[in-house]
């Protein structure tokens, strides 16, 4: 059974809404309890792709209680972690779906539109492909081949982030604030949820720059630069990211394929590869 509102530990009635959006919610989730009145049920927050409240395993409901189920028996749902190798084209084509996350009031395009884009995009693919030849090339030897991860990877905002999911690769957005580099082989990404204004920050180091891509450093100085010069950018970031820590709430990625670039120019959103990014704003 799910709940859309519960009790915090001041007995106070408040809504499923408020409580996934809370930027306490690690501490907040371990107070939860039953709406009804004098029921001491413990409630679970489940952070799922679709969050829910639900009855917590090891808790029941007062006889009173309209949420009492009888003979219900709670157990713990094993589940199979099935492991998939996702390769370049279908990290991008997942991160290709933030467009709503990051602009949400834009209108409904209709079937016309959409055919004319694709038509568009083909001919912008093709010319940047041409650009970039020489400059994102990679070395076959040290390539890496096969990148396991998990093909349900959870979308999260920065504020509904719990302890216990350290270690676990998410998907993510965030506006991009400024990049800080220490060496060619670390840099940190200053990241804002522009939602909740919830800040992070995103590790690049030695494993995202394992595939030996020619030019890579080259184009994250640039866009390092090019944040500084315009501080009121709208460059938005979508990403796979493991959580390291959840304190600071920063995350890594592993693989230089691992992030997209998203912007609005002139009216149209603009989504780019680091590459791309690097050839449409270098003159």
């Amino acid at each position: 059974m799910e709940f859309d509102k519960a009790r915090d530990s001041s007995n106070n009635i408040i809504s499923f809404k408020y409580i996934k959006t809370s930027n306490n919610l690690d501490k907040l989730r371990k107070e939860l309890k039953c709406p009804t009145k004098n029921c001491q049920a413990r409630l679970s927050y489940v952070a799922a792709r679709k969050p829910y409240l639900k009855t917590h395993n090891k808790s029941s409901h007062s006889s009173f209680c309209p949420y009492k189920k009888q003979g219900v028996k709670y157990r713990n749902k094993q589940r199979k972690k099935l492991l998939v190798s996702l390769n370049e084209n279908s990290v991008y084509s997942r991160l290709d779906r933030y467009k709503n996350d990051f602009y949400p009031n834009l209108k409904a395009k209709t079937i016309k539109q959409k055919n004319n884009n694709k038509r568009k995009q083909k001919t912008k693919n093709s010319v940047q492909n041409a650009k970039l030849q020489g400059v994102a090339s990679v070395n076959s030897k040290t390539s890496v081949t096969k990148n396991v991860i998990s093909p349900r990877v959870s979308k999260k905002h920065l504020n509904e982030f719990l302890s216990t999911d350290k270690g676990k690769i998410f998907q993510l957005g965030a506006k991009l604030k400024k990049i800080i580099k220490y060496n060619n082989k670390k840099y940190i990404f200053k990241i804002e949820d522009p939602k909740n204004r919830c800040n992070g920050e995103i590790l690049l180091k030695k494993r995202f720059f394992s595939r030996n891509v020619q030019g890579i450093n080259l184009q994250l100085d640039f866009l390092m630069n090019y944040l500084k010069k315009n501080p009121n950018n709208n460059v938005n970031i979508a990403f796979y990211g493991t959580l390291l820590n959840f304190n600071s709430m920063q995350f890594e990625i592993f693989v230089d394929y691992g992030f997209k670039l998203y912007e609005m120019r002139k009216g149209r959103v603009i989504k780019n590869t680091l590459a791309e990014f690097y050839s449409l704003h270098f003159h």
